[in-house]
């Protein structure tokens, strides 16, 4: 995993220092009744929540409790779990049955806006590190 950080995050990405326990993930993946990805898992098992630039893009990877708090007050997002936002606004978020990723417009919280972008977390990240512009509209 560190070499993934170091190629798709880089050093100047601004993680938390704050670590979270798999009890408190494995909660929130109960409550919202998604299985995170393992990649995904690991880094918010090691750091939760971050900000920078991720290649053209400036990325928050939310903490566990946004996560909770976001999907606990949002409706209309159907299977979706948004858990990371860019700086235009816009959310990114888990389909909760594969786990592809989802482009979710800033002035809409409802599924038939959203639009499928990756199949995979890692695939996401490499995708943004490359410059990849996420722009299905």
């Amino acid at each position: 995993m560190d070499d993934f950080f170091m190629k798709v995050f880089g050093k100047d990405y601004d993680f938390s220092d704050e670590q979270n326990t798999e009890d408190r993930i494995s909660a929130i993946e109960q409550k919202l009744e998604i299985k995170f990805p393992k990649l995904y898992r690991d880094i918010i098992l090691k750091h939760n929540g971050g900000y920078g630039e991720i290649g053209d893009y400036d990325y928050e990877l939310w903490s566990i409790e946004d996560i909770d708090s976001f999907n606990s007050t949002i409706i209309g997002l159907g299977d979706l779990v948004p858990f990371s936002s860019d700086s235009i606004g816009d959310d990114y978020a888990f389909d909760k049955h594969d786990c592809s990723i989802y482009l979710v417009p800033e002035d809409s919280c409802d599924y038939k806006d959203a639009k499928r972008i990756a199949d995979s977390f890692e695939n996401f990240m490499i995708d943004m590190s490359n410059g990849v512009i996420f722009d299905p509209w």
